[in-house]
């Protein structure tokens, strides 16, 4: 006989011999099934723009843990994900969306589970997705960052990579869709930028864009790397193959643009900026000079003129009602020709290269001939 019947039967006789009238038969009571298992506690939610990672304790007793997520077309929690850990993350959302879950945990039953506590309903909002359309424009010391506006976002935030820390790290809050980073010196740099959502009297911040690199010029190097950065290909190069190696999009030949040589302007996208970069060829189509005349966003004429002026002197640059003129070698053994011009308002630099062995041969010092050919150049920016 169980132990619960026995105690009910010592009770009746007990009754019985006190004199208690109408003592029923001896009593048989029942135990109750186990009780469930509490509801998973301390539920945290990780987001992203389409993910959202829910964690919890530990649920003591528990062998597995079960999320449900709210379907509001069938208007009921229907079963997610059954996981052994205590988190589980749930994709392929939608940004700037809110969902709801529970959480419950499980006891092994046979070969299933047994459903245990539901927990209480969780509300979590994914992130705003990554700001798009991110462009960088670099100056001589500064990168200008632009970018969409993003529907939602109170604000953004900008993000500069620190190669000490190898993190990016806030530069700065911005309530527009778009930032000058300035004080850069001459390299290339990454940026991110992330909308900002305001909460309390804090921003949250939202999903990161992709890296996008500005490398920034300095007037300090004008006179040995340009403004901005531009690799010519090897020269001897036919024309084809010299058009194909610069990644010319669009352009156009011209025809005894100096004496022996032929040219060729088009247009290439450095850093964001349209670039007119001219190509000049031999008489034997053979590839000697290319020069790239960069908007005036690349340097401006105050610093051109004073780093030019510094290192050969006021009679080798002069400033005109038209802009800065040069027309002298630089380097006369290397061949290399250096110079800034400009006309009425469009100030722009020029940096370019001769080869001494492609160049023809009444290419000199101080012969006119590279004068001539940056007059050329001139009529073509108007």
């Amino acid at each position: 006989m169980k132990k619960t019947k026995i105690a009910a039967a010592i009770l009746a006789g007990v009754l019985a011999f006190t004199g208690v009238p109408n003592v029923a038969a001896p009593l048989t009571v029942s135990v109750s099934a186990a009780s469930k298992l509490a509801a998973p506690t301390g539920i945290k939610a990780t987001t992203t723009a389409s993910t959202i990672k829910l964690s919890w304790k530990k649920v003591s007793g528990a062998d597995a843990y079960r999320v449900y997520k709210y379907n509001p077309v069938t208007n009921k929690y229907t079963t997610y994900k059954s996981v052994t850990g205590t988190s589980c993350t749930v994709k392929q959302l939608s940004a700037d969306t809110s969902y709801k879950f529970r959480v419950a945990a499980l006891v092994k039953s046979g070969k299933g589970y047994a459903v245990q506590t539901k927990s209480a309903v969780q509300t979590v909002r994914t992130k705003l997705a990554a700001p798009s359309g991110l462009k960088a424009t670099a100056g001589t010391s500064s990168v200008k960052l632009t970018w969409n506006k993003l529907t939602g976002a109170d604000a953004y935030r900008v993000y500069k990579y620190n190669s000490s820390t190898k993190k990016y790290e806030t530069y700065k809050n911005v309530s527009a869709n778009s930032c000058t980073v300035s004080g850069l010196k001459a390299g290339t740099y990454q940026f991110r930028v992330a909308g900002l959502v305001e909460s309390g009297k804090k921003y949250i911040a939202q999903t990161q864009s992709a890296v996008i690199k500005a490398t920034v010029g300095s007037s300090s190097n004008a006179s040995s790397a340009g403004s901005m950065p531009i690799t010519f290909p090897a020269f001897g190069k036919s024309k084809t193959e010299t058009i194909s190696a610069m990644g010319i999009k669009t352009g156009m030949d011209f025809e005894n643009i100096r004496p022996g040589a032929d040219g060729y302007a088009g247009y290439k996208t450095i850093n964001g900026v349209d670039t007119m970069v001219m190509l000049y060829f031999n008489e034997n189509g053979k590839f000697f000079y290319g020069a790239a005349i960069i908007p005036k966003e690349a340097m401006t004429f105050t610093k051109a003129f004073s780093t030019l002026k510094s290192k050969l002197g006021e009679n080798y640059v002069n400033m005109t009602s038209k802009g800065i003129e040069f027309y002298e070698w630089v380097n006369s053994s290397a061949k290399t020709g250096e110079f800034i011009t400009g006309s009425g308002s469009s100030d722009a630099f020029v940096y370019g290269k001769i080869s001494a062995k492609y160049a023809p041969a009444n290419m000199g010092d101080g012969s006119g001939d590279l004068t001539s050919s940056i007059d050329d150049i001139r009529s073509l920016i108007g």
